[in-house]
Parts: structure tokens; sequence; C-alpha cells
């Protein structure tokens, strides 16, 4: 009889249990209907896109973020953010579309806040990045943007986006020359100045300004910005060759201004085109204007002749021994540094007054004995040493005469 009794009351309870969740379930359904939204959820759905891709470093990506609230039920406290990854800075960010929301601040990031967004809710964000100039060509920015919500999400796993942004190097350098004196004389000095400059985006790397010396000239000096960390590369003055200006980085929006001198050939004639150019390793944003030139008219006649003028004495003075006095002369043309001026007599040269002094016009002369005596029919002459054909004697005689 137990064993009756208790296998029928396990019966009797297994039916009943099964009544019971069969009611609960009923009930559930009932409530669902009775009330709707009883059991809705908001489902934050997040998208993401980039532009351009790739990038050039220096320049800015633009990032634009797409979210819907596609679930049955409001988000409370709705948090959009992005920050911007290593090597980006943030520098502007809008809300294209939607309304009510505000902005928050995260170190180097933004967020676009909301108390609630309803279901079917959409909103557009628009946030601007810009890549530092010193990122290396390949680098790639990785950057992601998340949606959160205070309340529950019925699908996490569509919150988020990340966008991969390589990055480019790519600098617009540019070059402009000028050259003094246009024309210039054979056997004179040519100067060219250069200018070299880096107009970006980027910064630029490994860079070379190459000015080979132009035909019919030759190197004698070549000066680089001051400070700029510039390494000359120069042939032997008096010699021909590249000359050429290195560095291992050029930022964005530098410049710089070297200067070239070349002596001109004597026998030259015509034209004379001088060449400079700048290259490096980073991409050129704007190909064109990274070499320069500029003509040069070669006098025909070349240089005017080294002429001199005695201008005192000049004739009919009367000096006396052991006085000092003023000797003066003009120049003009192509002429030594240095002048001899001699004393002669009767066509016959007598001694040196001077043997080496400036060509500056003018010289003190002191007549002293017994290097120098009294006498009548003396002239003076000047002219440049080893060049007989550049000289000048007083027109008329001067006497010395005792103390």
């Amino acid at each position: 009889m137990k064993l009756t009794c208790c296998a029928r009351w396990g019966m009797v309870n297994r039916i009943g249990i099964g009544y019971w969740e069969r009611g609960l379930v009923a009930a559930l359904v009932t409530l669902a209907f009775a009330v709707p939204g009883a059991f809705a959820l908001p489902d934050l759905a997040l998208t993401m896109s980039d532009s351009p891709d790739p990038a050039v470093a220096g320049d800015l990506i633009t990032y634009v973020i797409d979210l819907e609230n596609t679930g049955d039920a409001a988000a409370s406290n709705v948090n959009v953010q992005l920050l911007a990854p290593a090597g980006t800075i943030l520098v502007q960010f809008q809300v294209l579309s939607g309304s009510g929301w505000t902005n928050g601040f995260p170190a180097n990031g933004i967020q676009f806040i909301k108390t609630s967004m309803a279901a079917a809710e959409t909103a557009q964000f628009q946030v601007k990045l810009k890549i530092d100039k010193a990122v290396v060509s390949g680098t790639i920015v990785s950057t992601m943007a998340t949606a959160t919500t205070s309340s529950t999400d019925a699908n996490a796993g569509n919150n988020s986006a990340t966008e991969t942004t390589t990055v480019a190097t790519a600098s617009d350098l540019r070059v402009t020359v000028t050259e003094s004196p246009d024309p210039v004389d054979p056997g004179s000095n040519l100067v060219y100045m250069y200018t070299v400059s880096n107009f970006g985006p980027s910064n630029a790397s490994n860079i070379t300004v190459i000015f080979p010396t132009p035909p019919n000239t030759t190197f004698v000096s070549a000066v680089g910005p001051q400070g700029g960390f510039w390494t000359l590369g120069a042939p032997p003055a008096g010699q021909s060759g590249d000359v050429t200006f290195t560095k291992s980085s050029m930022i964005d929006q530098e410049g710089g201004i070297f200067q070239l001198t070349v002596r001109v050939d004597d026998a030259a004639t015509g034209v004379i085109t001088g060449q400079v150019s700048v290259i490096s390793d980073t991409s050129e944003a704007a190909p064109g204007d990274e070499t320069a030139t500029t003509d040069t008219t070669v006098n025909a006649t070349g240089p005017e002749p080294c002429a001199f003028t005695v201008l005192k004495p000049n004739g009919g003075q009367t000096w006396t021994i052991g006085d000092k006095r003023p000797l003066r002369w003009d120049s003009t043309g192509l002429c030594c540094e240095e002048v001899r001026i001699q004393l002669w007599q009767n066509g016959q040269r007598v001694k040196n007054i001077k043997k080496s002094t400036p060509n500056d016009g003018k010289a003190p002369w002191l007549i002293k004995s017994p290097k120098f005596s009294p006498g009548t029919n003396y002239r003076v002459r000047i002219y440049c040493p080893g060049d007989n054909a550049s000289q000048d004697f007083s027109n008329g005689t001067i006497t010395l005469v005792a103390p």
C-alpha cells in the first residue's frame, strides 16, 4: 500500500507541475500582447568611413560616423566616442545630422552625447584628424569609434567600427635662381643666388641641391644658409664640377638661400646657362618646379683694359731732396690690385719709388738722398707689374733740387 500510495503521489505531483509551467508561459504571452514594449530593447548600430585612403602626412583624414538605433526601445545616455591615434591630432568635428547632441572632450578625442535616442532614430557625425608631418610613409593609422548606452543593448557586437588608413608622404620642393651681373665680362666673377623651399604638406627627407658649374666657368666659392645644417660638396677652386648641398630632413615650409660664385673663362663668349636642381627621397606633391635655369650674356668686347693717368706730379714741379710729396693717379678698367711707381730720367729708369703699393690712387713719396739725386728731366711712371701696356708717365718733367 505504501509503495502504491507514493507512486500515485509522484504521478499526481508531476501532472501538477506541468499544469503550472503551461500556465506561466500562457501568462507571459498574455502580458506581452497586453503591454506593448514590455520586453523591447535598444540596439545601437555604428558604422564609419574614412577619406582619403591613402592619406598624405601633414594632411587631414575625414571620418564620417553613422549611428542608428535599430532596436524597439529608446537608448539612454548614448555616448559616441572617437580617440585620435598616435601620429594624429583632432582638428575639427561636427554633427552632420541629428539633434540634441552635446560634446565631451576626452584626451585627444571627441564625444557626441545625448540623453535619449529613440528607436529608429539616426545621427551622423564628422571628425577630422590631422596626420603629423613627420609620420613616415607606409605607417598605418588605425582609428576606432564606439557607441555606448546605459540601457541594455540588444546587440553589443555592432557598437563599434575601426578604419585603417595608410600614410604616404609628399613634399613640394621648389627652387628659383638669379644671377649677377648680367651681362658679365670674360675673366670676371658671376654670382648665383638660389632659393630652395619645401611647401609641404610632408617633411622632405634626404635632400640634395645640385648646381653644376656652368660651361666656360670655374668654381670660386659657395655658401649655404646659416644654421641650416647643410653639408657642402664642391670641386677645388679654379676647377669645374657639381656644387652640392645635402641635408637629412627639410620640414614643411622650410626654405634656404644659397650663393654660388664662379669665374667666367677669359675666352668665354655668347651665353652662360646656369641650372640648379633639388631632389629628395620623398614623393613630389607638385612636380615641375624642382629645376631652375638662368642665362647670362657674356660681353663680346670683354672687360675694359686697364688704363692709368698720372695726376701728380704731371710736369713743371720742382721738389727738394728730403721732402715728402704726394703722388696721385687714376686707373680705369680691369687693373691690378698693386701698382709699381718708378722715377725715370731721359727715357731710362732711375729707381723704384714704390715697388708695390695698393692701387687706390694715392701714395706718399719721401725723396730721400742718396737714393734720389738732384737733376732735371725726371718723369714718374705708374704701371701694373708684368703688364707694360698698362702704364702712364707724367706728361711733363719735374726737377729735383738739393736742400
